[in-house]
């Protein structure tokens, strides 16, 4: 029986989901087709009908990953009927808690951190990940105010250096150090313990 078009796509788009997964879990070398497909609930011939080359299904799995669990953290950047100090505040802190409470991002994260440098040119994952950070960068760096930063004697560009670090370190935590993440309720206050330091008068705006 031939299957649709619609079929074929939510079969990909499991195989890519189970993936990230199995790669976090057992590695480049172990992350074979058949524990993809077992994770997927699929064959290993499904899997390979998808994804000839595993390096490309490695980096399409990042690649797709990272656009999509990235969202719900930048919906909260895009929020323009809400002040500068509440937008980041709320990036952060929902950054931080899918961290901490979402399985397949904490999954990305590893595979990200620890995997893909494993695999030479597997360059679009990890060029779709740069795409994602750079546009927070862009959404971030207006929200930090010059005029803030010059009282500390800063330039808008060294705050918006000391937030995307706070990002890459807490996602390479994620990957190396899992259980010395923050529990899910501290994510708010580590959060707004950033943006106060960063965004003075706004700290309760």
């Amino acid at each position: 029986m031939k299957r649709t078009a619609e079929e074929a796509a939510a079969t990909r788009a499991r195989v890519l989901e189970a993936a990230i997964l199995v790669f976090a879990e057992k590695g480049w070398k172990e992350a074979t087709y058949e524990a993809i497909g077992a994770r997927a609930g699929v064959t290993r011939g499904a899997v390979h009908h998808h994804f000839r080359d595993k390096t490309r299904l490695l980096e399409e799995a990042i690649a797709t990953g990272w656009r999509r669990h990235a969202a719900p953290a930048l919906e909260e950047l895009t929020r323009e009927d809400q002040p500068p100090a509440r937008r980041l505040t709320g990036f952060l802190s929902t950054y931080l808690r899918l961290l901490a409470q979402d399985d397949a991002f904490r999954a990305l994260a590893v595979t990200s951190v620890l995997v893909a440098p494993q695999v030479l040119e597997v360059g679009a994952g990890i060029e779709e990940k740069s795409r994602q950070t750079d546009r927070w960068a862009d959404l971030i760096l207006p929200l930090l105010g010059s005029k803030a930063q010059e009282r500390r004697g800063l330039e808008s560009r060294d705050a918006l250096f000391a937030v995307m670090a706070f990002l890459h370190g807490v996602t390479v935590a994620a990957a190396t150090a899992p259980h010395d993440l923050p529990s899910p309720g501290a994510a708010s206050g580590i959060a707004h313990a950033v943006v106060s330091g960063l965004i003075p008068g706004q700290e309760e705006a």
